[in-house]
């Protein structure tokens, strides 16, 4: 939420619409995408967690047919992007809130795919790493806010999103399989 603070700042409170509700059509992927996996996998990790190399595989194979899956989906909401907003909102006001759409969907499937990067941390019940972990993808991401939104505006603050989740997941990632390839 802090990059509304920083839009509204420095672009206005009009500007701070046009990036919510597109944010929130964004959402779209995360509702098709990312929470059913959560949902849906988290269960099926973890009755497995006694073994390792069981783990390792599903992980692999799940995580890829979750992206290749999401990738389609993502895709087919950024081609129709445009058309998303001015279908729902009915006002041509926020029709250039179309340009976060793409990269605010990939975001999201890229915190869908970071669930299974973390999965090693949470089966070791390791939270201090998780938190310092979220504490540093926050912070990157206020800062890219202040750097990228008085230069492109909205689209700013959606590639601090992105890339902030894309350090979020290399730091799952790596930690995880540190410490939970480590333990066996």
């Amino acid at each position: 939420l802090g990059d509304r603070f920083i839009i509204q700042f420095i672009m206005g409170v009009s500007s701070v619409g046009i990036y919510s509700f597109s944010y929130g059509l964004s959402g779209i992927s995360n509702v098709l995408v990312a929470t059913p996996n959560k949902l849906a996998m988290q269960p099926v990790i973890l009755a497995r967690e006694s073994n390792p190399e069981n783990v390792n595989s599903l992980l692999n194979r799940y995580s890829c047919l979750f992206f290749t899956l999401g990738m389609i989906i993502v895709l087919w909401i950024s081609v129709f992007s445009k058309e998303l907003i001015l279908l729902i909102s009915q006002n041509s006001e926020f029709e250039e809130g179309w340009v976060i759409i793409p990269v605010i969907s990939l975001s999201y499937l890229l915190h869908g795919l970071g669930l299974y990067y973390g999965f090693g941390l949470v089966m070791l019940k390791d939270t201090r790493i998780v938190t310092f972990q979220s504490i540093i993808a926050v912070m990157i991401n206020i800062v890219l806010n202040i750097l990228f939104i008085p230069v492109i505006g909205i689209l700013g603050a959606s590639v601090a999103t992105l890339i902030s989740y894309m350090i979020w997941n290399f730091l799952k990632r790596t930690y995880s399989e540190k410490k939970y390839s480590s333990t066996y």
